[in-house]
């Protein structure tokens, strides 16, 4: 009984500490669709979708900004391209698979192409790995296992996207991610990665053997470089 009784206040205490470290993305998601909601009750669909977009923006900004004011996330000086490799090559490789199962998403967006890169290239970017990261990451210091915080970081990251493919997309960068951001301790890695496979992706629309291969390369050349650097 004493034994099942300890067993309840772990498991008590892990919860509990993965209950508060929800806390901020679950203010943030909320504050986004209050925001979106908004603007469609105020401008109707079709005209909130630019302005919709903006001011979502501007409140991951203005996150990214108090958390860079209050928590000042280590910043090293580490060589970054090789990193950019590893986003490009993680995009490719798994779009060109996607396109290759006739599973690539060629929907377009109703946004002008600009927009869409300075949202979902650079401003998404940083804003999600501050808070899933940085944020979300650090929250779990009580799960004493790194590859436990690995998975429930990358596995809420991939909850937190829409589409079977996205999502696992999501779960891939979220290991990576996480997995360098603990080894290297530099919010600035993760945020290279994710902004490099954010941006390149829009210029992927269909399936070439040899772009997959290019991409697999890509992979591999970065984790050689990456793996070896003394930084």
């Amino acid at each position: 009984m004493a034994i099942l009784f300890f067993y309840y206040e772990v498991f008590m205490k892990y919860l509990k500490s993965l209950i508060f470290a929800f806390k901020e993305i679950f203010i943030m998601f909320i504050l986004q669709y209050a925001v979106l909601i908004a603007c469609i009750v105020c401008l109707g669909k079709d005209r909130s979708i630019v302005i919709g977009t903006i001011l979502i923006c501007t409140v991951e900004i203005l996150y990214v900004i108090f958390k860079l004011k209050n928590g000042k996330p280590a910043i090293e000086k580490h060589n970054l391209f090789s990193y950019v490799l590893m986003g490009i090559g993680i995009t490719t490789s798994y779009n060109m698979i996607l396109f290759a199962m006739g599973l690539g998403n060629n929907v377009t967006v109703d946004i002008n192409i600009f927009l869409n890169i300075i949202v979902s290239g650079i401003v998404g970017p940083i804003f999600e790995e501050t808070l899933f990261r940085y944020s979300f990451i650090n929250s779990l210091k009580k799960f004493n296992s790194q590859k436990m915080v690995i998975f429930i970081s990358s596995l809420v990251f991939a909850i937190c996207h829409t589409g079977i493919t996205t999502c696992i997309y999501a779960f891939i960068i979220g290991m990576v991610n996480a997995y360098l951001y603990l080894k290297k301790k530099d919010i600035l890695i993760p945020i290279v990665i994710h902004m490099s496979a954010n941006i390149f992706v829009n210029i992927l629309n269909t399936y070439n053997l040899y772009v997959l291969i290019i991409g697999i390369f890509l992979v591999i050349l970065s984790t050689i470089i990456i793996r070896n650097c003394k930084d």
